[in-house]
């Protein structure tokens, strides 16, 4: 009996070591957890961070009304198809319109003035749909230009009487210096600049064809005013607080460019209007701090973070506000857990200590217990670690492949330049010919011979620098013109614009060599002659003064949905300036080729992957490169 009870106590004492052991899969579950969390934690902020900045460009891209004015006309030209596709009667379709008008251009889209048609077709007479409008032009204008546009956009003649008769009508709807080969073939569904009830004005017209063969369209006009000034920064506004991502708002880097404009949650905010209190007019408080360091760090204001960007030529700093991402909490399961193990863990361990009465357990049980409970933590911790180096991995992959884009794109813009000086370069060699110059001498400005020699400085190189037009101007506004083999007006409707006040400068340099010169009376046209008269008006200088002070400058300009860079200088013979040289290009002629060569680097990096370019457009994203057939 004795040495049964002796074989108990002992037995009792040495179980002992099981008990504390249980501890190990405790801390193993939250270490593990732990370290899982701390990953997970890492790469939401990492996450974040891209995404916010993405939203953030995206905000001030969204910014610029000429983008959304033609974004929201899309959206109203996607309502209009799915208006047709329903096969209403002309009343409820009218209705429908209307409705929709109503919804997609609602504030902050500025004072706008709509008006849409039906063409039968087979020789019935057009006719308005729904129009909004403070002062209704002439019907048959109206209906005659729109079937005069349609009509031209689908290759018709515009040399016939009718055809001369509908020109002269949309000329006096929207501004005499109006062409219809622009407007109707490449500014289908885009923005364009026009004087409309003799405003400057924006103006869109799209056209739909059913299969019954009647056309349906409209022509949508907004009138410059104050509102345009902030409407584009509302409407950015609007849409990010549809996507329902944190906050935005636009804070002027300039004073004098308009205040700050913001969602309204943020003017209850001490923090936000602090920080861009600070901010405001950053770049005129202190200039070349905001030279070297640009635009503000990311910062922390409250339980949020302020990430900034500001696009190329924007007066407005954008921000984009999100909600920090918090350190994760201790789950509620593994706080009961840890609860009910310490608690009975100590229960039992004092239950042992003080009154000597360890759990009872057979000698196998007791070594297999301690066995396993002694391999949890290495064993845990050795899957823990496996498993956090393949989510590392796997999240790290994902992002280099993000970095190596993101990289495409930065050697795309490092292109872009490149170009650009590229381009300058080959305008600079044309003052540098001596060849061009003896070409001048003996066969003028107007001769082949110079046109020629003028190109061959743009195509000569390894890469052939497409133009959109250049001229070669005498003191009578005569020479040699290029267009890049297209109609003149559809390569720049406004070089006559540019070349005059050029000639003037022109003649003036000829003049301070011979005073008493008697140059040929220039005639100007009416866009001449109002031009020269609004810069004079607007800026307090002359345009031929401004004219001659750019010499050898890029100046970028928009010609309808395009940016391009014009320069111009004069060319001197016998040390006498004689002509000008003015050279046009288009900024994206080049962008496809070369995207698609920085898309091959990085395939050429990621042979696995297949990858495909957009471009984002007011419509929607558009492909910037067409896809391989393998891909969908």
């Amino acid at each position: 009996m004795n040495q049964y009870n002796h074989s108990s106590t002992g037995r009792r004492q040495t179980a002992h070591l099981p008990v504390i052991l249980w501890i190990l899969p405790l801390l193993a579950i939250n270490i593990g957890l732990g370290l899982f969390s701390e990953i997970d934690n890492y790469w939401q902020k990492h996450e974040q961070e891209v995404e916010a900045r993405q939203e953030v460009e995206a905000m001030a891209a969204g910014s610029d009304f000429a983008y959304q004015y033609a974004k929201l006309a899309g959206e109203f030209a996607a309502a209009f198809k799915s208006g047709l596709e329903a096969e209403l009667d002309d009343k409820q379709f009218t209705s429908y319109l209307q409705h929709r008008a109503n919804h997609v251009f609602r504030k902050p889209f500025p004072d706008y003035e709509l008006f849409t048609f039906k063409l039968p077709g087979k020789g019935a007479a057009g006719d308005l749909l729904h129009i909004k409008t403070d002062s209704l032009p002439s019907r048959r204008v109206l209906i005659r230009t729109f079937e005069h546009l349609r009509y031209v956009s689908k290759g018709g003649d515009i040399s016939d009487a009718a055809s001369k008769v509908s020109e002269r009508m949309l000329c006096s709807l929207i501004g005499q210096e109006t062409k219809s080969e622009v407007t109707a073939r490449s500014q289908k569904g885009k923005a364009t600049f026009v004087l409309y009830k003799s405003m400057p004005a924006w103006f869109l017209w799209d056209y739909f064809e059913t299969g019954s063969g009647t056309t349906y369209g409209f022509y949508l006009f907004s009138r410059f005013s104050d509102e345009h000034t902030s409407a584009g920064r509302l409407l950015a506004l609007r849409d990010l607080r549809e996507r329902g991502h944190g906050y935005g708002a636009f804070i002027p880097v300039f004073s004098g460019w308009g205040g700050t404009v913001y969602q309204p949650p943020l003017h209850k905010s001490k923090a936000f209007r602090e920080w861009a209190g600070k901010n405001t007019a950053i770049a005129e408080k202190n200039l070349e701090e905001w030279l070297a360091k640009g635009i503000p760090d990311v910062a922390e204001l409250g339980n949020y973070l302020a990430f900034s960007h500001i696009g190329k030529s924007q007066s407005h700093l954008a921000v984009y506000l999100t909600p920090k991402i918090k350190v994760s909490e201790q789950p509620l399961w593994l706080f009961l857990v840890n609860l009910a193990g310490i608690s009975l863990l100590t229960l039992m361990i004092l239950r042992g200590l003080l009154l000597n009465q360890w759990p009872e357990f057979n000698l196998r049980l007791r070594f297999i217990m301690t066995y396993l409970l002694a391999a949890t933590l290495p064993l845990s911790l050795l899957i823990i670690s496996a498993y956090g180096y393949i989510t590392q991995y796997r999240r790290a992959s994902h992002f280099e492949t993000l970095n190596s884009l993101q990289l495409s794109i930065k050697q795309f813009d490092t292109r872009k330049a490149q170009l650009e000086d590229d381009y300058r370069t080959a305008f600079n060699e044309i003052f540098k010919d001596k060849k061009l110059v003896e070409i001048l001498r003996k066969h003028g400005g107007e001769s082949s011979e110079a046109r020629n020699r003028v190109l061959h400085h743009f195509e000569a190189g390894n890469q052939k620098l497409p133009l959109l037009c250049f001229a070669v101007i005498d003191e009578n506004g005569n020479g040699a013109r290029y267009y890049g083999g297209q109609p003149k007006a559809e390569a720049d409707p406004s070089i006559d614009a540019f070349s005059y006040p050029i000639v003037l400068m022109l003649r003036s340099k000829i003049a301070v060599h011979d005073p008493n010169i008697k140059f040929a009376k220039l005639k100007a046209t009416s866009i001449q002659e109002t031009s020269v008269e609004a810069y004079q008006s607007m800026a307090g200088r002359s345009l031929v003064e401004e004219v001659d002070n750019r010499r050898s400058f890029a100046i970028k300009r928009q010609i309808g949905a395009r940016t391009a860079t014009q320069m111009h200088d004069l060319i001197s013979i016998d040390g006498r300036e004689k002509y000008a040289i003015f050279v046009i290009w288009d900024d994206s002629a080049l962008d496809a080729s070369t995207f698609k060569n920085s898309l091959n680097q990085i395939a050429l990096n990621n042979p696995d992957q297949n990858f495909i370019a957009f471009k984002a457009a007011p419509q929607g994203l558009e492909f910037l490169i067409e896809p391989d057939r393998h891909i969908d």
